[in-house]
């Protein structure tokens, strides 16, 4: 038997948006690990498995076709070519919509073939999937690496499946076997099928499982649940065994060590990175982490063993919902991590939830000031995230009856990408199979709320020293985005906050409504002319100058030099060590500003000089008149030094990109030098 595994989609596709550019197709994209860890199971029990990877097939379809509403079609139809009497589909939250549409359709075209799911999402609906959806035969729950074979092969001749962790259907009933039991020595397992991923070629780094099982119990979420708060690491001599297979089979050397929770067992973590550094590991990883579980050692420990990232899930920012949620986290620890990690050169992922049932005004304030206590670190990246009623959490099971589904989504429902008009129809007719689409009452209104983070997350993605500085004002953070709403005179819909006039618009509402009169130097305004300058380039019509043969340095395209009454590098310093700006924030400066792409200004702060120089690269002025002229400026600089004090300053310009020179430029001085040599 020579099954079919689909690993599940995590790009959404959505009917009501245009083409997704080709050259965003792959960014995000990960192999489906526990998809491959199961082909390796298959094969150790006599299988030989295929994979379709949906995620690649859809992203090579995209490149190439404009409509997204033919991808599924496409999808089905390679599926069905495939020479395979079972198909075994992973299935994730976000897309197993998709997933069950697609599901039905390959069984249209192939009615003999058995159809299996598995993953987190089919193996707590299970039971409620099978008895809506008649062409599914079977689910296979929780860790299936040590039962998948003998599942797969009693699933497919029919009749009783005796398997543990198998939800199946005999006639018009539906049986659940009892769950299977946890893989206790993960060393068992064999390792994930990568080579049978033919996208493995777009990613630079690759995923490791180094372990199962979080022993907490979150209210909102369900990694506790599938794998049954049964915390487990891999052995260290393992892991490091992974790293080589894959550097000597692929040429990687930096990898995901996938644990939801890595660090809770600290004493397994410093030997795992002592082991890593006593033979001579070169590799680089990042994991995830609780801010509770990390101290100033043992960040440094795992720097020194590779550790380049570390993601922590806070979730709130108020204490008491940190209690309500069961997170229970210090808040004031959680910010110190961040500070630690930052020291150690470990970059951070912080990621939060707003729209808790029990969150308030208060609470909401208090994640919304942590988000921008996060972002004050150049190293920490801050998620903000819509709550999801997660199937068979705590959360879900309280709030069912009050889901409502109101087309305000959580990000892991709809990868930021909309929902497809056919996924609409089933999630609507399904509520307890896609809970994750819907919403649970939100104390501070499931609306504001939504927009309250739409509003500061794009704030900090667009113009981030600016949100920051909302931090250092009177007002609270919710208070901001009130005064921006009202100043704005209507609700914007989520697509505005995506436009460059979101940002415009913000820039003008600091700089003319949240200045107050107070003894303190206000830095919002001075952040909101910065980041308009910043917006006002990005705007801007490149040119070239490739046509003109002048070799006479010139500005390079897409610079502009603009002159502030405050110093922007220092004023952010003064943001970033939460300090008072002082005399040294306000002093005149002219600063470059380089545009390198569509959302990407370089900044560079210019001395006197350096503008004078640029000032006279304008594609006409030879060496020699360049130097009068800045004689004539700088009247200090000696006449016979003037000219290599010139060539110098425009070697300098040149490698910051800020001007071209479009031929050979060599000072004479230098050249007599080289003559007299000679």
């Amino acid at each position: 038997m020579r099954p079919v595994l689909i690993g599940p989609s995590t790009l959404e596709l959505d009917s009501q948006r245009g083409p997704i550019r080709a050259k965003t197709i792959w960014r995000g994209y990960e192999p489906p690990l526990g998809v491959l860890t199961l082909a390796s199971a298959l094969r150790r029990g006599g299988f030989e498995p295929l994979l379709f990877d949906l995620d690649g097939f859809l992203r090579d379809f995209l490149i190439t076709h404009a409509d997204t509403r033919e991808a599924l079609a496409a999808s089905v139809s390679a599926l069905a070519a495939h020479d395979a009497d079972l198909f075994g589909f992973g299935t994730i939250c976000s897309s197993y919509p998709m997933t069950l549409r697609l599901a039905e359709q390959l069984h249209r075209l192939r009615p003999d073939a058995k159809i299996i799911l598995g993953g987190p999402q089919a193996s707590v609906v299970d039971v409620r999937t099978l008895e809506e959806f008649p062409f599914i035969h079977a689910v296979v729950r929780g860790e299936a690496d040590e039962i998948v074979a003998e599942a797969f092969s009693q699933i497919a001749f029919g009749g009783k499946v005796g398997s543990p962790g198998v939800t199946y259907r005999a006639g018009d009933k539906v049986i659940r076997n009892p769950d299977s039991p946890a893989v206790l020595d993960l060393d068992r397992t064999p390792p994930p099928a990568f080579d049978l991923c033919q996208y493995r070629r777009h990613v630079k780094r690759l995923p490791i499982e180094m372990g199962r099982g979080c022993p907490f119990a979150c209210t909102f979420c369900s990694t506790n649940d599938f794998f049954r708060r049964r915390f487990r690491l891999r052995s260290p001599g393992w892991v490091l065994a992974e790293m080589r297979r894959l550097e000597t089979a692929y040429g990687t050397t930096d990898f995901d060590l996938v644990h939801d929770m890595f660090t809770v067992d600290r004493k397994r973590v410093v030997e795992f990175c002592r082991f890593l550094v006593a033979n001579g590991s070169t590799y680089t990883w990042h994991c995830s982490a609780r801010t509770d579980f990390v101290d100033r050692d043992l960040i440094q420990i795992m720097r020194d063993a590779g550790c380049r990232s570390l993601f922590f899930g806070v979730e709130t920012g108020s204490a008491r919902l940190q209690k309500i949620i069961g997170k229970d986290l210090d808040i004031r620890q959680s910010a110190e991590a961040l500070e630690l990690s930052k020291q150690v050169g470990i970059e951070t992922t912080v990621s939060l939830i707003v729209g808790f049932p029990e969150e308030t005004r208060e609470d909401l304030d208090a994640t919304g000031a942590f988000a921008l206590t996060s972002a004050r670190f150049d190293s920490a990246r801050v998620q903000l995230g819509l709550l999801a009623p997660l199937a068979a959490t705590p959360l879900y099971r309280k709030w069912r009856d009050q889901l409502t589904f109101d087309g305000l989504f959580a990000e892991l429902s709809t990868q930021n990408l909309g929902l497809d008009e056919a996924d609409s129809i089933l999630i609507q007719k399904h509520p307890d199979l896609f809970s994750n689409f819907y919403g649970v009452p939100a104390g501070a209104g499931r609306e504001y709320t939504s927009h309250f983070r739409w509003f500061l997350t794009y704030a900090l993605e667009r113009c981030r020293w600016l949100a920051v500085a909302f931090g250092t004002h009177r007002k609270s953070v919710t208070e901001v985005y009130d005064l921006w709403h009202s100043w704005l005179n209507g609700t914007p819909t989520r697509h505005y906050y995506l436009t460059p006039e979101f940002a415009e618009g913000l820039c003008r509402f600091s700089a003319e409504i949240l200045p107050e009169d107070c003894l303190l130097i206000d830095p919002v305004p001075m952040m909101a002319a910065y980041y308009s300058a910043m917006h006002s380039v990005l705007k801007q019509v490149e040119t070239s100058h490739r046509a003109d043969q002048s070799s006479s340095p010139r500005v390079s395209s897409g610079v502009t030099l603009v002159e502030f009454p405050f110093r922007p590098a220092a004023v952010i310093e003064a943001l970033r060590n939460q300090q008072k700006l002082d005399s040294n924030c306000v002093e005149t400066s002219t600063v470059a500003l380089r545009r390198k792409g569509d959302a990407i200004v370089d900044v560079r702060e210019v001395t006197d000089i350096g503008v004078a120089v640029l000032r006279l690269c304008d594609g006409t002025n030879s060496l020699s008149a360049m130097t009068a002229h800045l004689h004539s400026i700088c009247p200090d600089v000696p006449v016979a030094a003037s000219e290599d004090f010139l060539f110098q300053s425009l070697r300098s310009l040149e490698a910051a990109g800020l001007i071209q020179i479009l031929a050979p430029l060599e000072s004479s001085a230098l050249a007599a030098s080289a003559a007299g040599a000679a």
